[in-house]
């Protein structure tokens, strides 16, 4: 584990690890990163349409009761 340096805010240290990895290095991060947003988003979404198909759903009972 790297020890922080105090004369550094930890965004510098950052960018020189990054710089230090060499392209398929990089290329897999960032790979791995965006199929995380994906996976982040298409469960967002799922989530949503979810709630909505039940809010439709009770309107729709709602409706059948009256």
């Amino acid at each position: 584990m790297a020890i922080l340096s105090s004369r550094f805010p930890p965004r510098f240290e950052s960018a020189q690890v990054w710089r230090q990895l060499d392209s398929n290095r990089r290329q897999q991060t960032i790979s791995v990163i965006a199929q995380m947003a994906f996976n982040l988003i298409k469960t967002r979404v799922a989530s949503l349409q979810q709630e909505e198909d039940d809010d439709d759903h009770a309107t729709a009972l709602e409706q059948a009761a009256q």
